[in-house]
């Protein structure tokens, strides 16, 4: 009935024109209470902290929530935490923070399914090249797939992505919604042929970035082995959310 997760990991940046080379540690550890077959209870604590010439950051992150996996392709958690932001040079902040990650997908019939997907969470501050240091993100997307013939399928995709970037010198919100649609092919069990079309809306506060919209249409051909090497797969749920927002 009880288990423990735990995640650590570490990552240094060199820069070649600049001494402020940041190193990071970062580790979460949590605990788990069985309540149900499919409900878990969890209590957990995240910790990050990075050292550079700029100054050191690090953030806490202790939670409590639930874990909710009723089937394979379906599944709801759901926690509440503080989040600490500690920075060398300038005040701490502390703000309550609502993590979440829903997903679920609906088979309406044989050849339509509907795939449902939600999250939250936060990235701590980065050092690479144009980044805005320390954001909060909120996604949702939608995935609608349809077999219109056993050799043709169509696909109907829109997300909505809200970045809240935290920096002092930053207080940033980003506000992207994004739509597609696509058709794809297959001719012979080892050749698929993809048309795909893409709208971006991007909507930001800041002044120093303008708002822009983005069109993009792509065909794609790929080629399957008749016995392709199989990797190990991600869940349902992370190959939905990678083929909708990255």
């Amino acid at each position: 009935r009880y288990g423990i997760e735990f995640e650590a990991g570490y990552e240094k940046t060199d820069f070649e024109l600049s001494d402020d080379d940041p190193e990071t540690l970062s580790g979460e550890l949590r605990l788990l209470r069985n309540i149900t077959r499919h409900l878990d209870g969890y209590v957990s604590y995240a910790h990050t902290h990075t050292e550079q010439a700029s100054g050191d950051y690090s953030t806490y992150y202790p939670s409590a929530g639930i874990d909710w996996r009723p089937t394979d392709d379906s599944g709801i958690t759901l926690g509440v935490g503080v989040l600490f932001q500690a920075r060398e040079n300038t005040a701490d902040s502390e703000d309550l923070f609502i993590e979440f990650d829903v997903f679920k997908d609906f088979e309406f019939s044989r050849r339509g399914s509907i795939s449902i997907t939600g999250s939250s969470g936060y990235v701590p501050t980065r050092s690479e090249a144009a980044s805005l240091g320390f954001n909060i993100y909120y996604e949702a997307g939608v995935l609608f797939r349809y077999e219109l013939t056993r050799t043709l399928s169509a696909e109907i995709s829109s997300t909505y992505v809200i970045n809240q970037f935290d920096e002092p010198t930053v207080n940033r919100q980003d506000n992207e919604l994004g739509c597609g649609v696509g058709l794809t092919w297959n001719p012979l069990r080892w050749m698929s042929l993809s048309l795909s079309y893409e709208f971006t809306d991007f909507d930001t506060d800041s002044s120093d970035r303008d708002d822009y919209q983005e069109n993009v249409a792509m065909v794609t051909v790929t080629l399957t082995p008749s016995q392709p090497v199989r990797f190990e797969s991600g869940t349902s749920r992370s190959n939905l959310e990678d083929r909708l927002f990255d």
